[in-house]
């Protein structure tokens, strides 16, 4: 798989562009706030829909105009893939070889990436809903069931808590159980997910520490068990001990919207204990992890997006750390202009981004 070109209107500060990449390491190169990063966050945007820096996707539209334009031709299997975006405040639209998408969710899977930000390091450090959201759009990518169950969750969650405010509790008995069933299977595919990625990061954390600390992560819910009836009845204990609190506030208390995922160095938790190097290397790892985990859900490799990740790393874990990212596929690598990381390896090809526009 990788990103043959993108065109761009209306997106950030970019009025008008095209960029073709070639299928190894591109670098986007210039001096701070000239749009390399706004180029990364497009490809991001055209594989999910989403940016990685707000969850306001208004603000990618840029400045005074009232609707942005995304399109990426994108080779995956032998086959030419053309997926464009049209997004403005009161529509988006997704359109996949010029057919427009019956669900804009359609659009996920077609350009999997994983992205390294410096805002990454918010996973660890921000509320548990960072760390949701971030293992909802890992499994995402391979899995576009997971998607649909996902969104119907967070449906039933809403017209739950309306029930909880109305006080009319007539179908309260209805919305649990759609609570409880949709509820399990969230749970159930992400802790099977996180058995895959906490070994994974695992390696790549001693990699990147050189074999000095010892990173581990895991999946904490009230909702335990194994077996999806056997998980069903405890979501309903659960409920039912909380129901007293959920009619007083109106607020659904209990179900994957409230999981947290744990990370813990040297048996510490990082949230509190960590520094930054170690945080910001243990999020590095569960990036590395995410890749293998991506590539290994089909036959072919993820590419990967780099925000300028190693300018605030020491030397050990930079030293560690650029060898396991150069060995990905195609790379996107945004580096300040005195920051020469990619530059040397085969097949780099370097473009300069000054005002919104790709000068060379």
């Amino acid at each position: 798989m990788f990103l043959k070109s993108i065109s761009l209107h209306h997106f950030r500060n970019y009025l008008s562009q095209k960029v073709e990449f070639c299928e190894g390491i591109n670098i986007f190169s210039g001096r701070n706030a000239q749009g390399k990063t706004n180029l990364l966050e497009a490809i991001h945007f055209l594989s999910t829909g989403r940016s990685f820096r707000t969850t306001r996707v208004t603000e990618l539209i840029r400045h005074g105009s009232k609707a942005l334009h995304v399109n990426g031709l994108i080779e995956r299997q032998g086959s030419i893939v053309n997926l464009s975006i049209n997004y403005s405040e009161n529509n988006k639209i997704a359109k996949i070889n010029a057919r427009r998408a019956a669900r804009f969710q359609e659009i996920v899977g077609l350009l999997n990436v994983v992205i390294f930000a410096p805002d990454d390091i918010e996973i660890i450090k921000g509320p548990p809903s960072n760390r949701r959201r971030y293992l909802d759009i890992q499994i995402a990518q391979t899995n576009n069931i997971y998607v649909k169950k996902l969104y119907r969750y967070n449906q039933v969650v809403r017209q739950r808590n309306a029930v909880l405010k109305s006080r009319k509790l007539s179908t309260l008995d209805v919305w649990n159980d759609e609570l409880v069933k949709h509820g399990v299977t969230i749970v159930r595919e992400r802790k099977k997910t996180m058995r895959r990625l906490s070994p994974l990061a695992r390696l790549a954390h001693r990699k990147i520490a050189e074999g000095k600390e010892e990173l581990w992560i895991e999946y904490s819910s009230l909702i335990e068990g194994t077996e999806q009836a056997e998980m069903e009845e405890r979501f309903r204990e659960l409920l039912r001990s909380r129901s007293e609190q959920e009619k007083k506030t109106g607020v659904t208390m209990v179900g994957p919207h409230r999981d947290e995922i744990i990370f813990t160095i040297n048996g510490l938790d990082a949230r509190s204990y960590a520094s930054e190097g170690q945080r910001r290397s243990a999020v590095m790892a569960l990036r590395l992890a995410q890749y293998e985990f991506v590539k290994s859900g089909g036959e072919e490799k993820p590419i990967v997006l780099s925000d300028d990740v190693t300018a605030d790393l020491d030397p050990m874990r930079k030293r560690a750390f650029l060898p396991l990212l150069s060995e990905k596929g195609q790379i996107f690598a945004a580096t300040a202009s005195d920051e020469k990381v990619f530059e040397n390896q085969a097949g780099a090809r370097l473009f300069t981004i000054e005002k919104g526009s790709v000068v060379c």
